[in-house]
């Protein structure tokens, strides 16, 4: 039952994992790529299946989401699934075109990615060693892995591709800058909230009146008060050295975790071949990278000068340049082979045949393979051994706990008892649950208020709070929602009251303001008149600090003042306050508005908006043009 909780170190990685193949467009924004499953089709694009697993797993991954962020009562299943059958569906078609153009990520790509990954580094440094073991871990191959990140980058290229060929001409670019650069003289008189609220002094009857119309708003919440078990890791016993004997065994057995495995710092050349490569152009790039080789050998010309020629030549079926440092596995076979079977530093191999064509591999130098002494790595094996350790115990304890809940549904006393933990009591809670702390987890309050622990009052099943937590509640007593009379909510009706009317006569009077600036009457005397602050006129841009927000975003949404007539509206401040704002000058913005790093950013960004509504129309033509089934009304 607790199989989520043993799942716990899978956490990170499949972030990662969503991170790196996840397409930044919500329309693609599910990743379906399994490794097993059932060949029941859940849909068919003209033929190519998506399958039922790969359906159920995007639909449990973003049922998981929805409920994180909106709580599990904002699940709407039907939607949900139409949604992710049209994610899914639309990431095919996306797939589809990319296998179909041709598009293709090189293996200097695909490295350059994974030594990018943060998990996969120890001490900021790329570990290949536990880079394998990770991704092992986590029930994937290493070519699986690779296999399904280089199809996320290539389909990463056709994003970029679209959203680098988006027009935006230079008219359009100065209408933005005009826009986005633009300044607004600004004044505004402000109306205290609390000046009007002190002058509403409702009678008895009013407040009656106003009680009985709003009775909904005074309510005594439903509430529950708990009785729970809290489970955590850290509680669950002390820290115990580990003997010598054990810290030793650990260091042979995790040796690989300290150590760095031989890596070989490279430069090429690459004679570039397409995929499918006719025997006659297979024959070219030979005697091309030959010839080359025969030049470098025979002293006619260096390495760097031949890779020097090639960086500044332009020409696409030829490139050279460094590569870092490589451990073994990471290129390809051949390309390993022929660097790692150089004796020395500043050898060059023969020509090298791969997938992407002919190479000459320098070796630049050479790193040997380290291993950390013990006495080094000592306090950090006591860590991980009692990390194990704790874990240990920690599983054991909850899957004790998920069985002894259910044998036992009507008490939480036989579990507690059984694992060596107390039972504990919360305060009166609603359904809006705490402030901070366990009781303020959306999961732990639905399951308090759900059918089978309030209505049937049996305990919860084990809720995972986080890696090392897990807690069981049960409803120890319950209130149910309640009206409040008059005098309990006496004080809270009176503040409503004079709230709404003060916001009534402020909204009133403050419209009235605004009409007679537009007509001509100064802020000034609008000021005078009613004893009010005012805030002499300042330019600002949209973006203005120290502005209440929603003073910009009024000022700038008013129109330009027309015929010597200021433009003028009525705002609500973030405070509660009420005021009065008048635009009596525009001045449109310039490139001198812009730094050029801010010019470049907003021309990137609207270009990739551009490009965003481009792919997604491109995937909707691509959907009408084919032959798409989905059985998504049978799932």
């Amino acid at each position: 039952m607790l199989q989520t909780i043993r799942d716990r170190a899978s956490g990170w990685f499949a972030y990662i994992i969503i991170g790196l193949l996840i397409v930044p467009f919500a329309l693609w924004g599910i990743n379906h790529y399994t490794n097993s499953g059932p060949t029941t089709d859940a849909a068919t694009v003209d033929g190519d299946p998506i399958t039922l697993a790969q359906f159920q797993q995007a639909l449990q991954r973003q049922r998981q989401r929805v409920a994180a962020a909106l709580g599990a009562d904002a699940v709407d299943e039907g939607r949900l699934k139409r949604e992710v059958m049209d994610g899914l569906i639309d990431e095919k078609l996306i797939e589809r075109f990319v296998d179909a153009s041709g598009l293709r990520v090189s293996d200097l790509q695909l490295d350059a990615s994974i030594k990018g990954i943060a998990a996969f580094q120890v001490n900021g440094s790329f570990s290949h060693e536990l880079y394998e073991r990770t991704v092992r871990s986590q029930g994937y191959s290493v070519p699986a892995f690779e296999s399904m990140l280089r199809a996320s980058l290539a389909t990463d290229q056709l994003r970029q591709g679209v959203a680098a060929s988006a027009m935006l001409t230079a008219v359009d670019l100065r209408r933005l800058v005009d826009l986005i650069g633009q300044k607004r003289e600004v004044s505004y008189l402000v109306m205290p909230k609390e000046v009007f609220r002190a002058r509403e002094q409702p009678g008895e009857p009013d407040i009656e009146a106003f009680y009985q119309q709003h009775r909904d708003r005074y309510v005594n919440p439903e509430q529950v008060r708990l009785e729970y078990i809290d489970l955590n890791v850290e509680a669950l016993g002390g820290d115990v050295v580990p003997s010598e004997e054990a810290l030793r065994a650990a260091y042979q057995e995790q040796q690989a975790n300290f150590s760095r495995p031989e890596e070989r710092v490279a430069s090429h050349i690459l004679v570039r071949l397409p995929e499918d490569a006719s025997a006659e152009q297979v024959e070219r790039a030979r005697v091309r990278i030959q010839g080359l080789a025969d030049d470098i050998a025979a002293g006619r010309k260096t390495f760097d000068d031949v890779s020097r020629s090639i960086r500044e030549g332009g020409d696409p079926t030829v490139e050279a340049g460094e590569l870092g440092a490589l451990a073994k596995g990471v290129m390809d076979p051949a390309f390993d082979e022929a660097l790692f079977g150089l004796a020395a530093p500043g050898a060059i191999s023969a020509p090298v045949r791969t997938d992407f064509g002919y190479h000459l591999v320098r070796l630049d130098a050479i790193r040997p393979a380290q291993v950390r002494p013990y006495e080094e790595v000592r306090d950090e094996l006591v860590r991980t051994l009692n990390r194990q350790q704790n874990d240990g115990r920690f599983y054991e304890a909850a899957e004790r706990l998920s069985t002894l809940v259910f044998e036992n549904p009507d008490t939480l006393a036989p579990a507690a008892q059984a694992i060596g933990v107390t039972v504990a009591q919360s305060d009166w809670l609603s359904r809006q649950g705490a402030d901070t702390g366990i009781f303020a987890d959306p999961k732990v309050l639905a399951a308090a208020f759900s059918d089978d622990v309030l209505g049937a009052r049996r305990n919860s099943e084990p809720i995972q709070i986080d890696a090392g937590r897990v807690v069981v509640v049960r409803v120890l007593d319950h209130k149910a929602a309640s009206q409040r009379t008059l005098d309990e909510a006496r004080e809270q009706v009176l503040g409503d009251l004079r709230e709404e009317r003060a916001r009534q006569r402020m909204n009133e009077l403050s419209g009235t303001y605004a009409g007679r600036v537009h007509g001509g009457e100064s802020l000034q005397a609008l000021a005078a008149e009613g004893g009010y602050r005012i805030e002499a006129a300042r330019w600002v841009q949209r973006n203005a600090p120290g502005v209440d927000p929603a003073l910009l975003r009024a000022a700038f949404r008013l129109p330009p003042p027309a015929e010597g007539k200021p433009a003028a509206t009525a705002v609500d401040l973030a405070n509660g306050d009420r005021a009065v704002l008048m635009v009596s000058a525009v001045k449109p913005g310039t490139e001198a508005d812009l730094a050029e790093a801010e010019s470049k950013l907003l021309t990137d960004r609207i270009r990739g908006q551009i490009g965003a509504v481009q792919l997604e129309g491109m995937v909707d033509e691509w959907r009408r043009q084919s032959k798409v089934v989905s059985h998504v009304d049978r799932l």
